[in-house]
């Protein structure tokens, strides 16, 4: 399964989807996670963790929604 985790659009928006832990549960689980440049980056937790994780790093809204619908 794919899971994508998309960048928040709204102002002022510093969550994200996913933590660090959570991907790393997934993965574990051999699930493939997508996340959308730019999500998290106001996060408490460093991006950096889950971005060093991931298969794919998607630069626009675009292509992560055209991979992830059902």
């Amino acid at each position: 399964m794919i899971i994508g985790v998309p960048k928040e659009i709204k102002k002022g928006e510093y969550r994200v989807g996913i933590t660090p832990s959570g991907v790393e549960e997934l993965r574990r689980d051999k699930y493939i996670i997508l996340i959308e440049a730019g999500a998290g980056e106001g996060a408490t937790f460093p991006m950096v963790n889950i971005k060093k994780q991931v298969e794919i790093l998607l630069k626009e809204r675009k292509s992560s929604r055209r991979r992830n619908s059902l």
